[in-house]
C-alpha cells in the first residue's frame, strides 16, 4: 500500500488566507500608537492553499487522481516575477499535458495512470491552528 502526503504549502503558485481584517486592524493601531512596528509579509497574489486539494472526509472521500510524468526536456528556463521570486521551468505550458481541452481522453500511456483513491480529513480540532 502507498501512501502519499501532499501538503497544500508545498505548491509554488499557493497563498495562505490572508489575515483577518480584525487582527490587521488591531496591528495598525499598534503601530499608530508605537507600541509595536507594523510589517506585512504576506504574498498578496496566488491561489488559495486551502481551495488547493480537496479537503476529504473523516471516514474518507473517493477521489480519482491523474500522474503523468514527462522528463524534463531541453533547458530550463529561468523565470523572474517580483510576487514569486526567481524559479526555473521547463518548456511545456503550466497544467501541462491537460492544459488544453481533452476529449474521447486515453489515460493508457507508460507514464500516466489514472487511480481511484479515497481522502480522509483529519481532525480539525487537532491540526487547527488559531491565531485571535
Amino acid at each position: 500500500m502507498n501512501k502519499i502526503e501532499r501538503n497544500s504549502q508545498d505548491c509554488f503558485f499557493t497563498v495562505p488566507d490572508p489575515e483577518p481584517s480584525e487582527i490587521l486592524y488591531k496591528k495598525l493601531l499598534k503601530a499608530l500608537d508605537g507600541s509595536d512596528k507594523f510589517s506585512y509579509a504576506e504574498r498578496v497574489y496566488g491561489f488559495p492553499e486551502r481551495l488547493l486539494l480537496p479537503k476529504g472526509k473523516k471516514e474518507g472521500m473517493p477521489f480519482q487522481i491523474f500522474v503523468y510524468i514527462n522528463p524534463v526536456e531541453g533547458e530550463l528556463i529561468p523565470s523572474m516575477s517580483r510576487i514569486f521570486g526567481g524559479y526555473k521551468f521547463d518548456n511545456k505550458a503550466y497544467g501541462f499535458p491537460l492544459d488544453r481541452p481533452v476529449f474521447n481522453f486515453r489515460y493508457k500511456g507508460p507514464n500516466m495512470m489514472l487511480k481511484d483513491i479515497i481522502i480522509y480529513h483529519k481532525d480539525e480540532e487537532v491540526e487547527l491552528n488559531l491565531t485571535y
